[in-house]
């Protein structure tokens, strides 16, 4: 009688789909650098501690006073790291930066519907050198999604799916909207005064669960990427 054999050469069962910070970093990176730089350049002539980017300044500071350049080197190696995890050739090319640019701008066209469904108006800045102005929404857009996103998501899924063995959707799912409620409550600091009932904290949650589903699905560039069109637009509108 012959024994059945065991192949166990036999390979691995397929991974799930890339998601967040893993979906295209490198093309991420590529896209981003122009605005990192412009944006290291132009704070670098006119310091701010504006929302979040102030918030990294201040720890750059704690690091050294020189280390002015600390905020856009963290960003540049978690994208360079999730590279090398991802374990995919290194190559992009300008087909697929352009395509995440048009992307982005596409993403970016939702949050104006939310914006009015909420009956929110643009939010302006005070008179500043339009350098300056862009900088700042540069700096939201980018830093803010770093935190909120690439880090928040990525490290609950990280320990609730890898570490708990939790189902990674279902996972996902809960830290795209705690993401999204702290995105809108960070804007409120440090006065939580009639927060829940504001309309902004109403909008800001919404647009963060978004483009926290932005970002799981298309990664870390287009989800900053659609918040600085957004941030463009309300600047130019």
């Amino acid at each position: 009688m012959q024994q059945r054999r065991t192949d166990s050469t036999a390979a691995p069962p397929a991974p799930g789909p890339e998601r967040g910070l893993f979906v295209q970093p490198l093309t991420d990176l590529v896209a981003l650098l122009p605005w990192l730089l412009f944006h290291a350049v132009v704070t670098r002539v006119h310091p701010t501690d504006e929302a979040m980017f102030g918030d990294f300044r201040r720890f750059s500071r704690s690091v050294s006073p020189q280390a002015w350049w600390l905020p856009g080197v963290i960003v540049i190696g978690v994208l360079l790291l999730a590279q090398v995890v991802r374990g995919r050739p290194w190559k992009t090319g300008a087909t697929q930066v352009l395509t995440l640019h048009v992307e982005a701008a596409a993403w970016a066209l939702p949050l104006w519907v939310i914006n009015r469904a909420t009956l929110l108006s643009a939010e302006g800045l005070a008179v500043q050198p339009w350098a300056m102005q862009i900088a700042q929404r540069v700096g939201a857009a980018i830093y803010e999604e770093f935190v909120f996103r690439v880090l928040l998501v990525t490290l609950v899924v990280g320990l609730g799916a890898s570490l708990l063995r939790l189902p990674r959707g279902k996972v996902a799912l809960i830290a795209i909207v705690a993401g999204g409620v702290m995105f809108s409550a960070y804007h409120h600091l440090p006065d939580f005064a009639g927060m829940l009932g504001s309309r902004v904290f109403l909008f800001r949650s919404i647009a963060g669960v978004y483009l926290g589903a932005v970002y799981w699905y298309r990664g870390y560039g287009a989800a900053a990427g659609a918040h600085l069109v957004y941030n463009l637009g309300v600047s130019a509108f």
